[in-house]
């Protein structure tokens, strides 16, 4: 599968995944190098400290004392959707890089805020 075909895979086992939750993930593939995950919305805070964007490290999400556990769940099911269509044969003890793509994990976005679907805004 190639990378274009990877990205549009990938992005729709999210939607579906979170279907009727609440929750809206935007994945887009960049440079032909990178697949993007960023959580957008959601029923619930995804980080403890009210921001509104954050970037995350893939590989220790769960040990992120930022995200709440809602938040690690999202992630968790991102990064298993994510995994079964990635493969990293990289050491970059002897700076030897063969990878797919690389992931990259954010809440919110730089141009795009994180929102939280469930409060009412006053008028």
């Amino acid at each position: 599968m190639d990378f274009t075909e990877t990205a549009k895979t990938i992005r729709q086992e999210i939607r579906n995944a979170f279907k009727g939750t609440g929750v809206k993930v935007s994945v887009r593939g960049r440079d032909y190098l990178s697949i993007d995950a960023a959580i957008l919305e959601a029923p619930f805070d995804i980080l403890n400290n009210g921001s509104t964007y954050e970037q995350l490290n893939h590989f220790y999400y769960e040990e992120d004392d930022r995200l709440t556990e809602e938040g690690k769940a999202v992630c968790r099911k991102i990064m298993q959707i994510m995994r079964k269509y990635h493969y990293d044969n990289s050491d970059a003890m002897i700076d030897y890089f063969d990878t797919n793509f690389y992931i990259h994990l954010e809440v919110g976005n730089w141009d795009r805020p994180f929102k939280r679907t469930d409060r009412e805004v006053a008028a």
